[in-house]
């Protein structure tokens, strides 16, 4: 009895953080240019527009690093803490 009490207190601590997403969820905006945003959904997804280009795929959060692989199979990589992303360019992206 004990065993499966301590099998289900395990599940349940497993589903309680996989389904709570990384905390990075929402969307940022270009501190120099608000038209342009990234959205982090909790399902893994992003969705960047920045003018005329829109890109999407999937996020990876590992620590600090945040790194976009977008659709066609290009990454781009970045700090993120306290609500800001930091990308490689120097790009300082707010979330609000």
């Amino acid at each position: 009895m004990q065993k499966v009490k301590w099998i289900a207190v395990v599940l349940a601590m497993v589903c309680v953080f996989a389904c709570s997403g990384s905390g990075v969820e929402g969307t940022y905006y270009n501190v120099a240019n608000d038209q342009e945003s990234i959205e982090l959904r909790k399902d893994g997804q992003f969705h960047l527009k920045a003018g005329a280009m829109k890109l999407s795929g999937k996020y990876v959060v590992d620590g600090k690093t945040i790194t976009l692989n977008t659709d066609n199979k290009m990454a781009a990589r970045g700090t993120i803490e306290n609500g800001l992303i930091v990308d490689n360019d120097g790009t300082k992206w707010q979330r609000k």
